[in-house]
């Protein structure tokens, strides 16, 4: 998934690169894309252009985005920081058709002191141990997930879709 006309632009005047660098993005599997700023900022994956103007993904589910000129991005050595776990989906679709998509924060509690990184359109989250590329099991086939109903005992759950950022 990538930025196309269909997506609403914000444009925004500061360099959010600015604090922090760029890091490979854990959302897609092409290591040229990136993130940066502060996690608040909900940037998921980014692309540059000459002088530095950058675009990034903020909500796929939205098909919003936000582009603003990076000096940070311009004078960019080529070196970025890996990325902590991925690549992992931005949003599934379970084969229910329920949509769940990754969350910046996980502040709440769940089942069996467990971690949720997705929550869902129905209510429902996706659990993990711990890390949120624990949330995916048999990643080289067919792919499941441990999904908690009403903050209720987790039960397999098959994903659908999975969907990355990409531009190729």
């Amino acid at each position: 998934m990538w930025i196309d006309d269909t997506w609403s632009v914000e444009q925004v005047a500061e360099d959010v690169c600015a604090p922090g660098g760029l890091t490979t993005t854990a959302y897609s599997y092409q290591v040229e894309l990136f993130t940066c700023g502060p996690t608040a900022a909900g940037i998921k994956a980014c692309t540059f252009a000459d002088g530095g103007v950058t675009t990034c993904i903020t909500d796929p589910l939205g098909h919003k985005a936000v582009r603003f000129t990076s000096p940070t991005v311009d004078n960019w050595d080529g070196e970025m920081y890996p990325r902590d776990a991925g690549p992992i989906p931005m949003y599934v679709d379970l084969k229910d058709g329920t949509r769940c998509s990754v969350v910046s924060h996980d502040h709440d509690q769940h089942w069996g002191g467990k971690f949720s990184w997705y929550s869902c359109s129905d209510g429902s989250e996706l659990l993990t141990d711990q890390s949120i590329a624990g949330t995916f099991a048999n990643r080289t086939q067919a792919w499941t997930v441990q999904r908690s109903v009403n903050k209720g005992a987790p039960t397999t759950t098959w994903v659908k879709t999975a969907v990355f950022a990409g531009t190729r």
